[in-house]
């Protein structure tokens, strides 16, 4: 089979393959773990007629770790299978939900959607993320709500804004956006959904008002 893939100028390109948790263990494709089993799961072919530079970013993309994903789940009564603990997020395991201590992700903060420039340069600066998502019965399938992100990419920002700010005909790099108001608003909004949750049953659609730039 190699042989007719090189014959084809096919180049190998091994590619890692970690699991969607904290812990980014190896994913195993076999019963057995043979080695030479693994190795071939794990081989894509690129044409050799694409540059390097081509072929190169091709490889990054296909090891790229999947993007961690966290729930706000729609039913309050739902325990940690690991500790029995609940929470206001969660994560999905084999064995069941799992709380963000267990995981390991209880040190994030919570960014809301609606500022794609704003998540955009907390992420960069962000080490660990996880993407939150909330299941909507009206649509029926899980959308986006926002990201957790390290505390201290959201003060680096903060900080780069201030300084940006300060400089005279600077262009402010988050478009205006006060970053302590739109934090003090996105955890206004997770409390009021927790509220409604508890009163009807249901998850609401919470979007993020806008806000207006600071004067």
């Amino acid at each position: 089979m190699d042989e007719v893939l090189r014959s084809d100028r096919l180049v190998a390109s091994e590619t890692s393959y970690v699991a969607r948790k904290p812990s980014r263990q190896t994913l195993r494709f076999s019963e057995s773990g043979n080695p030479t089993i693994e190795r071939l799961y794990r081989t894509h072919w690129i044409s050799s007629k694409l540059s390097e530079r081509k072929r190169e970013r091709l490889a990054e993309k296909a090891s790229r770790a999947p993007e961690l994903v966290v729930i706000q789940p729609l039913n309050d009564a739902w325990t940690c299978h690991q500790c029995g603990g609940t929470g206001d997020l969660l994560m999905m395991e084999n064995p069941g939900p799992a709380c963000l201590r267990c995981v390991g992700l209880h040190d994030l903060e919570f960014l809301a959607a609606g500022d794609a420039l704003l998540t955009r340069r907390v992420k960069a600066k962000s080490a660990r993320h996880a993407v939150v998502v909330r299941f909507s019965r009206t649509r029926r399938r899980y959308e986006r709500q926002g990201l957790l992100v390290e505390p201290q990419a959201l003060t680096q920002v903060a900080r780069l804004r201030n300084t940006t700010r300060a400089r005279p005909g600077a262009r402010r790099i988050d478009g205006g956006l006060d970053l302590d108001r739109y934090a003090r608003t996105a955890s206004w909004i997770l409390r009021q959904q927790r509220r409604i949750r508890r009163v009807f049953g249901l998850a609401p659609t919470a979007p993020i008002p806008p806000l207006d730039p600071p004067g």
